[in-house]
Protein backbone atom coordinates (compact mmCIF):
# COMPACT_ATOMS: atom_id res chain seq x y z
CA UNK A 1 0.00 0.00 0.00
CA UNK A 2 1.47 3.36 -0.40
CA UNK A 3 1.31 6.22 2.28
CA UNK A 4 -0.28 9.15 1.64
CA UNK A 5 1.35 12.51 3.60
CA UNK A 6 -0.71 15.62 3.95
CA UNK A 7 1.75 18.14 5.25
CA UNK A 8 0.11 21.49 7.38
CA UNK A 9 2.80 24.16 7.37
CA UNK A 10 2.90 26.68 9.71
CA UNK A 11 4.59 29.72 9.10
CA UNK A 12 4.48 32.37 11.87
CA UNK A 13 5.59 36.27 10.92
CA UNK A 14 5.75 37.07 14.76
CA UNK A 15 7.22 35.19 18.11
CA UNK A 16 4.66 32.25 18.66
CA UNK A 17 3.07 32.34 21.61
CA UNK A 18 3.96 30.02 24.62
CA UNK A 19 1.29 28.10 26.01
CA UNK A 20 1.38 26.29 29.94
CA UNK A 21 2.20 22.77 30.46
CA UNK A 22 1.73 21.25 33.72
CA UNK A 23 5.55 19.76 34.21
CA UNK A 24 4.07 16.40 35.31
CA UNK A 25 1.58 16.53 32.63
CA UNK A 26 -0.44 13.60 30.93
CA UNK A 27 1.96 13.17 28.06
CA UNK A 28 3.75 10.25 28.15
CA UNK A 29 6.90 9.34 26.28
CA UNK A 30 8.29 6.61 24.26
CA UNK A 31 11.56 5.63 21.40
CA UNK A 32 10.44 4.79 18.32
CA UNK A 33 13.34 3.42 17.51
CA UNK A 34 15.79 0.96 19.91
CA UNK A 35 19.68 2.31 18.28
CA UNK A 36 18.26 6.36 18.62
CA UNK A 37 17.48 7.85 21.84
CA UNK A 38 17.28 11.27 19.81
CA UNK A 39 14.16 10.73 18.68
CA UNK A 40 11.16 10.49 20.95
CA UNK A 41 7.56 9.85 20.91
CA UNK A 42 4.87 11.46 22.89
CA UNK A 43 1.28 10.51 23.29
CA UNK A 44 -1.55 11.78 25.55
CA UNK A 45 -3.97 8.87 27.17
CA UNK A 46 -7.30 8.63 27.33
CA UNK A 47 -8.28 10.42 24.17
CA UNK A 48 -11.18 9.93 22.39
CA UNK A 49 -11.40 6.85 20.01
CA UNK A 50 -11.27 9.29 16.84
CA UNK A 51 -7.80 10.53 18.02
CA UNK A 52 -5.94 7.75 19.72
CA UNK A 53 -4.02 7.38 16.70
CA UNK A 54 -2.33 10.33 17.22
CA UNK A 55 0.79 11.62 18.84
CA UNK A 56 3.98 13.98 18.39
CA UNK A 57 7.40 12.93 17.53
CA UNK A 58 10.39 15.07 18.01
CA UNK A 59 14.05 14.48 16.25
CA UNK A 60 16.58 16.44 18.20
CA UNK A 61 19.38 16.22 15.74
CA UNK A 62 21.01 18.64 13.88
CA UNK A 63 20.07 19.02 10.16
CA UNK A 64 22.88 20.60 7.80
CA UNK A 65 22.11 22.73 4.83
CA UNK A 66 20.70 21.35 2.24
CA UNK A 67 20.73 18.34 4.03
CA UNK A 68 17.07 15.66 2.77
CA UNK A 69 15.33 13.72 5.32
CA UNK A 70 13.08 10.65 4.65
CA UNK A 71 11.02 9.41 6.95
CA UNK A 72 8.66 6.22 6.24
CA UNK A 73 5.60 4.67 8.48
CA UNK A 74 3.64 1.24 8.29
CA UNK A 75 0.10 3.23 7.35
CA UNK A 76 -1.43 6.35 6.19
CA UNK A 77 -0.78 9.03 8.26
CA UNK A 78 -1.36 12.90 8.63
CA UNK A 79 1.93 14.75 9.60
CA UNK A 80 1.58 18.69 10.28
CA UNK A 81 4.72 20.24 10.57
CA UNK A 82 6.52 23.80 12.48
CA UNK A 83 9.78 24.54 10.63
CA UNK A 84 11.83 27.29 11.86
CA UNK A 85 15.23 28.01 11.77
CA UNK A 86 17.22 30.30 14.97
CA UNK A 87 17.35 32.65 12.43
CA UNK A 88 13.87 32.81 11.89
CA UNK A 89 14.07 31.48 8.44
CA UNK A 90 11.80 29.00 6.92
CA UNK A 91 12.40 25.91 5.04
CA UNK A 92 11.20 25.04 2.13
CA UNK A 93 9.31 21.52 2.04
CA UNK A 94 9.17 19.24 -0.72
CA UNK A 95 6.69 16.09 -0.78
CA UNK A 96 7.83 13.14 -2.81
CA UNK A 97 5.61 10.56 -4.21
CA UNK A 98 5.61 7.17 -3.36
CA UNK A 99 5.32 5.61 0.23
CA UNK A 100 7.88 8.41 1.80
CA UNK A 101 7.74 11.65 2.90
CA UNK A 102 10.35 13.89 1.81
CA UNK A 103 12.16 17.16 3.27
CA UNK A 104 14.48 19.06 1.75
CA UNK A 105 16.32 21.70 4.20
CA UNK A 106 17.69 24.59 2.55
CA UNK A 107 19.41 26.01 6.10
CA UNK A 108 20.52 24.48 9.09
CA UNK A 109 18.00 23.76 11.45
CA UNK A 110 18.11 21.94 15.48
CA UNK A 111 15.79 20.09 16.10
CA UNK A 112 12.49 18.30 14.08
CA UNK A 113 8.99 18.39 15.59
CA UNK A 114 5.77 17.50 14.01
CA UNK A 115 2.10 16.08 14.82
CA UNK A 116 1.13 12.20 13.06
CA UNK A 117 -2.07 11.06 13.07
CA UNK A 118 -3.67 7.89 11.14
CA UNK A 119 -6.33 8.58 8.27
CA UNK A 120 -8.05 5.41 9.44
CA UNK A 121 -10.10 5.69 12.95
CA UNK A 122 -8.40 3.30 15.21
CA UNK A 123 -4.84 2.95 13.18
CA UNK A 124 -1.96 4.04 14.42
CA UNK A 125 0.88 5.11 12.14
CA UNK A 126 4.36 4.18 13.16
CA UNK A 127 7.68 4.91 12.07
CA UNK A 128 9.99 2.30 10.45
CA UNK A 129 12.43 4.53 8.90
CA UNK A 130 14.21 7.97 9.90
CA UNK A 131 16.94 8.68 7.25
CA UNK A 132 19.18 12.13 6.94
CA UNK A 133 21.29 12.60 3.64
CA UNK A 134 20.84 8.53 3.22
CA UNK A 135 22.05 7.80 7.01
CA UNK A 136 19.54 5.57 8.75
CA UNK A 137 18.55 6.59 12.29
CA UNK A 138 15.39 3.97 12.99
CA UNK A 139 17.60 0.89 12.15
CA UNK A 140 15.68 -1.66 14.72
CA UNK A 141 11.97 0.11 14.98
CA UNK A 142 10.14 -0.49 18.25
CA UNK A 143 7.41 -3.47 17.85
CA UNK A 144 5.79 -2.40 20.57
CA UNK A 145 2.48 -1.17 19.75
CA UNK A 146 1.62 2.79 21.28
CA UNK A 147 -1.60 1.50 22.89
CA UNK A 148 0.11 -1.34 24.86
CA UNK A 149 2.60 0.94 25.89
CA UNK A 150 0.03 3.61 26.67
CA UNK A 151 -1.91 1.17 29.07
CA UNK A 152 0.77 -0.22 30.72
CA UNK A 153 2.42 3.07 31.43
CA UNK A 154 -0.89 4.42 32.88
CA UNK A 155 -1.43 2.11 35.39
CA UNK A 156 2.05 3.01 36.62
CA UNK A 157 1.08 7.20 37.03
CA UNK A 158 3.35 9.59 38.42
CA UNK A 159 0.68 11.81 40.35
CA UNK A 160 -2.11 11.93 42.20
CA UNK A 161 -4.53 12.90 39.71
CA UNK A 162 -5.51 11.98 35.53
CA UNK A 163 -7.35 14.81 34.44
CA UNK A 164 -8.87 15.91 38.00
CA UNK A 165 -9.66 12.53 38.78
CA UNK A 166 -8.10 10.86 42.04
CA UNK A 167 -6.23 8.01 41.15
CA UNK A 168 -6.77 4.28 42.66
CA UNK A 169 -4.00 4.11 45.33
CA UNK A 170 -2.78 0.62 44.32
CA UNK A 171 -1.81 2.63 41.00
CA UNK A 172 0.58 4.86 43.33
CA UNK A 173 3.75 3.77 44.94
CA UNK A 174 6.67 5.49 47.21
CA UNK A 175 10.00 4.87 46.86
CA UNK A 176 12.49 6.31 49.89
CA UNK A 177 15.87 7.11 49.84
CA UNK A 178 16.27 6.52 45.99
CA UNK A 179 19.21 8.25 43.57
CA UNK A 180 19.17 6.16 40.03
CA UNK A 181 16.04 6.77 38.09
CA UNK A 182 16.48 2.87 37.01
CA UNK A 183 17.73 0.06 39.21
CA UNK A 184 17.98 -0.65 42.63
CA UNK A 185 19.65 1.30 45.20
CA UNK A 186 21.00 -0.35 48.05
CA UNK A 187 19.73 2.25 50.56
CA UNK A 188 16.05 2.59 48.80
CA UNK A 189 12.95 1.83 50.61
CA UNK A 190 9.38 1.21 48.95
CA UNK A 191 6.45 2.43 50.56
CA UNK A 192 2.61 1.64 49.66
CA UNK A 193 0.08 4.06 49.69
CA UNK A 194 -2.72 3.83 52.12
CA UNK A 195 -4.68 6.86 50.78
CA UNK A 196 -4.42 9.82 48.52
CA UNK A 197 -5.82 13.24 49.84
CA UNK A 198 -6.42 16.00 47.40
CA UNK A 199 -7.32 19.31 48.22
CA UNK A 200 -10.99 19.62 47.77
CA UNK A 201 -10.59 23.01 45.63
CA UNK A 202 -7.90 21.63 43.41
CA UNK A 203 -9.06 21.32 39.70
CA UNK A 204 -7.04 20.48 36.79
CA UNK A 205 -7.65 23.44 33.87
CA UNK A 206 -7.74 26.03 35.37
CA UNK A 207 -4.50 24.38 37.62
CA UNK A 208 -5.22 25.63 41.09
CA UNK A 209 -4.64 24.37 44.76
CA UNK A 210 -2.18 21.64 43.21
CA UNK A 211 -1.04 19.66 46.20
CA UNK A 212 -2.37 16.66 47.50
CA UNK A 213 -0.77 14.38 50.47
CA UNK A 214 -0.08 10.33 50.78
CA UNK A 215 -0.31 8.38 53.72
CA UNK A 216 1.73 5.61 54.26
CA UNK A 217 0.68 2.10 54.93
CA UNK A 218 3.37 1.15 56.79
CA UNK A 219 5.75 3.95 59.23
CA UNK A 220 9.09 5.35 58.01
CA UNK A 221 12.14 4.64 59.66
CA UNK A 222 15.13 7.45 59.11
CA UNK A 223 18.27 6.93 58.42
CA UNK A 224 21.59 8.41 56.33
CA UNK A 225 19.75 8.30 53.29
CA UNK A 226 16.24 9.00 54.75
CA UNK A 227 15.62 12.30 56.52
CA UNK A 228 12.15 14.53 56.81
CA UNK A 229 12.13 18.03 56.00
CA UNK A 230 10.01 20.50 57.92
CA UNK A 231 7.23 22.80 56.34
CA UNK A 232 7.96 26.67 55.53
CA UNK A 233 6.30 29.04 57.76
CA UNK A 234 5.80 32.65 58.45
CA UNK A 235 8.21 33.05 61.08
CA UNK A 236 11.46 31.16 59.07
CA UNK A 237 11.67 34.40 57.30
CA UNK A 238 13.35 36.10 60.37
CA UNK A 239 15.95 33.71 60.51
CA UNK A 240 17.47 33.85 56.82
CA UNK A 241 20.14 36.56 56.09
CA UNK A 242 18.39 38.51 53.12
CA UNK A 243 14.90 39.27 52.00
CA UNK A 244 15.64 37.06 49.16
CA UNK A 245 15.01 33.90 49.29
CA UNK A 246 17.02 30.72 47.48
CA UNK A 247 15.69 26.90 47.15
CA UNK A 248 17.11 24.25 46.23
CA UNK A 249 14.84 21.89 43.68
CA UNK A 250 15.84 17.75 42.93
CA UNK A 251 14.40 15.45 40.33
CA UNK A 252 14.90 13.34 37.39
CA UNK A 253 13.23 15.53 35.52
CA UNK A 254 13.97 16.03 31.20
CA UNK A 255 17.42 17.38 30.70
CA UNK A 256 19.49 19.01 27.95
CA UNK A 257 18.70 16.26 25.26
CA UNK A 258 15.10 15.74 26.29
CA UNK A 259 15.51 12.48 28.22
CA UNK A 260 14.73 11.62 31.84
CA UNK A 261 18.13 11.90 34.08
CA UNK A 262 19.37 8.58 34.99
CA UNK A 263 20.67 9.87 38.61
CA UNK A 264 19.15 12.45 40.88
CA UNK A 265 20.06 16.16 39.75
CA UNK A 266 19.58 19.29 41.51
CA UNK A 267 19.53 22.94 41.10
CA UNK A 268 19.35 26.57 43.41
CA UNK A 269 17.29 29.14 42.06
CA UNK A 270 15.92 32.44 44.16
CA UNK A 271 12.17 33.09 44.09
CA UNK A 272 11.04 36.06 42.39
CA UNK A 273 8.58 38.72 42.10
CA UNK A 274 5.32 38.29 40.53
CA UNK A 275 6.04 41.40 38.13
CA UNK A 276 8.68 39.81 37.02
CA UNK A 277 6.92 36.93 35.82
CA UNK A 278 4.60 39.10 34.40
CA UNK A 279 6.92 41.18 32.56
CA UNK A 280 8.16 37.80 30.97
CA UNK A 281 5.35 36.56 29.73
CA UNK A 282 2.37 38.50 30.93
CA UNK A 283 -0.22 35.74 29.39
CA UNK A 284 1.28 32.65 30.58
CA UNK A 285 1.83 33.79 34.45
CA UNK A 286 -1.58 36.25 34.11
CA UNK A 287 -3.13 32.97 34.65
CA UNK A 288 -0.98 30.66 36.56
CA UNK A 289 -0.02 32.85 39.42
CA UNK A 290 -2.38 33.69 42.66
CA UNK A 291 -0.80 35.94 45.14
CA UNK A 292 -1.35 33.79 48.21
CA UNK A 293 -1.06 29.98 46.74
CA UNK A 294 1.81 30.19 44.33
CA UNK A 295 4.84 31.77 43.30
CA UNK A 296 7.77 31.92 40.98
CA UNK A 297 11.52 30.97 40.71
CA UNK A 298 14.19 30.87 38.66
CA UNK A 299 17.23 32.14 37.30
CA UNK A 300 16.16 32.85 33.26
CA UNK A 301 19.35 31.69 32.24
CA UNK A 302 18.33 27.82 31.31
CA UNK A 303 18.25 26.41 35.15
CA UNK A 304 15.05 25.54 35.32
CA UNK A 305 12.48 22.20 36.08
CA UNK A 306 11.17 20.30 33.35
CA UNK A 307 9.02 17.51 32.59
CA UNK A 308 9.24 14.80 35.23
CA UNK A 309 10.41 17.14 37.44
CA UNK A 310 6.72 18.12 38.96
CA UNK A 311 6.08 17.23 42.78
CA UNK A 312 9.22 18.09 43.72
CA UNK A 313 9.64 20.09 46.71
CA UNK A 314 11.68 23.43 46.71
CA UNK A 315 13.78 23.27 49.96
CA UNK A 316 15.06 26.26 51.30
CA UNK A 317 17.70 25.40 54.70
CA UNK A 318 16.47 27.63 57.24
CA UNK A 319 19.18 28.06 60.19
CA UNK A 320 18.23 27.63 63.94
CA UNK A 321 19.57 30.84 64.28
CA UNK A 322 19.27 34.53 63.45
CA UNK A 323 22.11 34.39 60.56
CA UNK A 324 24.61 37.26 60.67
CA UNK A 325 27.58 37.57 58.30
CA UNK A 326 29.25 34.52 56.79
CA UNK A 327 28.61 32.40 59.79
CA UNK A 328 28.19 28.39 59.87
CA UNK A 329 25.09 27.47 61.56
CA UNK A 330 23.04 24.39 61.94
CA UNK A 331 19.74 23.91 60.55
CA UNK A 332 16.98 22.05 58.26
CA UNK A 333 15.71 22.13 55.24
CA UNK A 334 12.22 23.60 54.92
CA UNK A 335 9.97 23.23 51.66
CA UNK A 336 8.28 25.97 50.60
CA UNK A 337 6.94 25.09 47.51
CA UNK A 338 5.66 21.97 45.27
CA UNK A 339 6.74 21.94 41.37
CA UNK A 340 3.52 22.74 39.71
CA UNK A 341 3.78 23.93 35.98
CA UNK A 342 5.81 26.18 33.88
CA UNK A 343 5.90 27.95 29.98
CA UNK A 344 6.01 24.63 27.22
CA UNK A 345 8.28 25.61 24.01
CA UNK A 346 6.28 26.66 20.88
CA UNK A 347 7.54 23.55 18.73
CA UNK A 348 6.94 20.78 21.10
CA UNK A 349 5.19 19.53 24.30
CA UNK A 350 8.40 20.16 27.05
CA UNK A 351 9.65 23.07 28.99
CA UNK A 352 11.34 26.05 27.52
CA UNK A 353 14.52 26.92 30.46
CA UNK A 354 14.56 30.15 29.34
CA UNK A 355 11.23 30.91 31.84
CA UNK A 356 10.16 31.01 35.07
CA UNK A 357 9.09 28.10 37.02
CA UNK A 358 5.20 28.03 38.76
CA UNK A 359 5.11 26.64 43.07
CA UNK A 360 2.66 25.77 44.97
CA UNK A 361 2.97 27.81 47.89
CA UNK A 362 3.22 24.95 50.88
CA UNK A 363 3.25 28.26 53.16
CA UNK A 364 -0.45 29.14 52.13
CA UNK A 365 -1.55 24.91 53.21
CA UNK A 366 -0.31 24.90 56.32
CA UNK A 367 -3.30 24.79 58.23
CA UNK A 368 -5.08 22.36 55.49
CA UNK A 369 -1.49 19.60 56.05
CA UNK A 370 -2.33 19.82 59.79
CA UNK A 371 -5.57 18.85 59.85
CA UNK A 372 -4.51 15.12 58.13
CA UNK A 373 -1.76 14.75 60.55
CA UNK A 374 -2.37 12.13 63.14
Amino acid sequence: MKLIFLITVFVLAAESQNTWMPIISPLLSTYPCKDDSDIMVWFEPGLQPKDNNRYYIYANKPFPKDCKIKMIFDSQVNATFVVRTESNDYSRLYLSEGDTISLHFFVPHQGLGFIVKGNEPGVTPYLRSFTVDDEEYCRTPVVVRLPTHLSYTAKTAHCATYRGSKLEKQSLGVVLGKHKLKGDDRESVEKEVLEIIIHKEYSYQPLRHDIALLKLSTEVVFNDFIRPACLFRGDDRQKLQSDEIYGTIIGWGFERNYSLSRTLKQASMPIVSEATCLKKNPFFYSHSLNEHYTFCAGSDNGTSACNGDSGGAFQVFVPDEIQIGDQTTSGCWHVKGIISNTVSRFDAPICDPTYYVVFTNVESYIDWIEQYLI
